[in-house]
């Protein structure tokens, strides 16, 4: 806070709220020089580049939280389809190619985008100290160790190896979808 003695009250030295400046008087100009200025406005500009910084962040997160998604509920029934064929029959090499592709293009790269996005977030706006987060990323690493169970199973079944049934499968399908709506709730509503 700065105190002029020509009939001004305290001005803070930057402005205040939102983004907005207080600019005094010409006889405020003239007491604290034009660097003030350009310091404030240095300042107002990183705090407007840091906001769209964090847009973009966001944005670029819920976009491969979509993709990631995606995969995570096709390659569940994908495994229902290659399952649901004879173990000699001839388009076994097509589901194992899709559920590889799938894997590779969809998969793996959505899933580190999410986390390094994600965390880049949680960092930038400090909310390791919330409790919503800490449950976030409780499902989140419950939602990867799925991922990774699932790339795991599609090893298993390109090499021949049919653990489970049909019926689990499509069980298993559900996780996502339970693990999205507890995420949602989670980030929307923050109950703690």
């Amino acid at each position: 806070m700065i105190a002029a003695k020509d009939g001004l009250q305290t001005i803070s030295p930057c402005g205040s709220g939102n983004g907005r400046k207080i600019f005094a008087v010409a006889s405020f100009w003239r007491k604290t020089g034009t660097h003030f200025f350009a310091r404030c406005f240095i300042q107002w500009l990183m705090v407007q580049v840091l906001a769209m910084i964090y847009l973009w962040l966001k944005a670029g997160h819920v976009i491969f939280v979509v993709f990631w998604m995606a995969g995570l509920f096709m390659l569940p029934r994908f495994f229902v389809y290659h399952q649901e064929l004879a173990p000699d029959a001839a388009e076994n090499a097509l589901w194992i190619d899709r559920e590889a592709r799938l894997l590779k293009i969809i998969l793996w790269p959505s899933l580190i985008v999410v986390w390094v996005l994600g965390l880049a977030l949680a960092v930038g706006g400090g909310w390791f100290a919330f409790g919503w987060l800490h449950a976030k990323l409780a499902v989140v690493l419950v939602l990867s160790g799925y991922h990774m169970w699932m790339a795991g199973y599609a090893r298993d079944l390109a090499a021949g190896r049919r653990k489970l049934t049909g019926r689990q499968l499509r069980l298993a399908n559900e996780v996502p979808g339970v693990a999205a709506a507890i995420i949602i709730i989670l980030v929307i509503v923050k109950p703690f």
